[in-house]
């Protein structure tokens, strides 16, 4: 009886710490206070948003993606989780430029140079166009496509998902 209630405790542990998707709110921006790493209440407020999407490369096709995009006043981070987990993916191993598609609300596709940091995800700063337009975009909701391999050599991962302006 004893082994039962330890199987029983790890489970529910491992399924109370799966997906970060359970207790998210998606496609809308929300004003949230940042923490520090002990969990304290910092007193700077960001905007967020969440969506849902999918990935593929080399090994899985289709799968689960969670993309978090942090406004942090001057600068954006979009941070993609594979099969909606930690940690971020990586698309390089040293930070470089690459190109990234948008299909905006009347069928056009635009690409937008941005930066994608060694510590993951896609970093944005106050002078990039994507920038302004996730900034003044009026609430229009996009479609994102993300190639690994414009960003480096190493990699064929493809991320698909709509991320809707402020």
């Amino acid at each position: 009886m004893k082994s039962f209630r330890t199987i029983l405790i790890t489970c529910l542990i491992i399924l109370s710490t799966g997906h970060i998707s359970a207790q998210l709110s998606y496609d809308q921006w929300e004003t949230v206070e940042l923490e520090d790493e002990f969990g304290d209440k910092t007193g700077e407020k960001v905007k967020r948003i969440f969506h849902k999407g999918k990935f593929s490369n080399s090994a899985v096709y289709n799968e689960d993606l969670i993309v978090k995009v942090v406004d942090y006043g001057t600068n954006i981070l979009i941070s993609l989780y594979e099969y909606g987990e930690p940690p971020v993916a990586e698309l390089v191993y040293e930070g470089s430029f690459g190109s990234i598609s948008i299909k905006m609300p009347d069928d056009t596709v635009k690409k937008y140079e941005v930066f994608a940091p060694e510590s993951g995800g896609l970093y944005l700063n106050d002078e990039d166009d994507l920038y302004q337009l996730l900034k003044n975009g009026k609430d229009q909701k996009l479609k994102v496509s993300v190639r690994q391999s414009s960003f480096s050599d190493i990699g064929q991962s493809s991320y698909n998902f709509n991320l809707l302006t402020q």
